[in-house]
């Protein structure tokens, strides 16, 4: 993984709140509430009412592939996770329609 995962206590505090809403903050979940197991991989699965979410921020899989692109993640662990949660919100904030919009709004993290 080459981003550093340095939040600050703002994002962490909104990456908490996104967690909340998007998951239950539960980093083994699938749109719709079935889980999945192991975390090599985004879980390639067949969808919920057109949704592929998946993971504590319902990353979509186009969405998380520009990401890890972006942040070195190889895998789908908690950890890989928040980093890609961090770049994204950073990237785009808490509210863009590439990001968490349809659950917000919330707190613009400066």
């Amino acid at each position: 993984m080459s981003y550093a995962f340095n939040p600050t206590q703002a994002e962490v505090d909104c990456l908490a709140l996104i967690r909340r809403h998007e998951s239950g903050g539960e980093y083994n979940i699938l749109c719709g509430g079935n889980h999945f197991s192991g975390y090599a991989d985004f879980p390639i699965w067949r969808g919920f009412r057109g949704s592929h979410a998946a993971g504590a921020y319902q990353f979509e899989p186009g969405t998380w592939r520009w990401c890890s692109v972006m942040t070195g993640v190889t895998d789908f662990s908690p950890m890989s996770q928040d980093v890609n949660a961090l770049w994204l919100l950073r990237r785009v904030g808490p509210n863009s329609s590439e990001s968490w919009q349809a659950s917000g709004p919330y707190p613009v993290v400066v």
